[in-house]
C-alpha cells in the first residue's frame, strides 16, 4: 500500500497537521505546545474528512506506511485520526 496523495511527502514540522480542517489556529497552537514539551518526538495526523478508513487494520496499515515514507525512527510516535471513522491508532514511530 503507498499512501495516499493527501499524505505530506515528508515528516512535518508541526506536531499536528490536521488535514480535516477541524481545529481553530488556536486550538492547534495549544497542541502545538503541548507537543514541544514532550521529552520526546510526536506526529498527529488527523486525515481529511473525505477519508475514512474501512477498518482498524487499514488504517494501521496507512500508519506503517506513513512511518516509513517520513523515515521515522527511534523516540518518536506517530497518531494517525480517522475522525469520519472515529479511528485512531498510533504506534512508536521506529518502523
Amino acid at each position: 500500500m503507498s499512501a495516499p496523495d493527501f499524505i505530506p511527502p515528508q515528516s512535518p514540522d508541526r506536531t499536528v497537521t490536521d488535514l480535516s480542517g477541524t481545529f481553530s489556529a488556536a486550538q492547534l497552537n495549544d497542541m502545538e505546545k503541548l507537543g514541544s514539551s514532550l521529552s520526546y518526538q510526536a506526529w498527529v495526523l488527523i486525515v481529511p474528512k473525505s477519508y475514512k478508513a474501512q477498518s482498524d487494520e487499514e488504517l494501521r496499515t496507512l500508519s506503517q506506511e506513513i512511518a516509513r515514507q517520513w523515515g521515522l525512527k527511534d523516540n518518536g510516535l506517530l497518531m494517525v485520526v480517522d475522525l469520519s471513522g472515529k479511528k485512531f491508532v498510533w504506534k512508536p514511530a521506529k518502523h
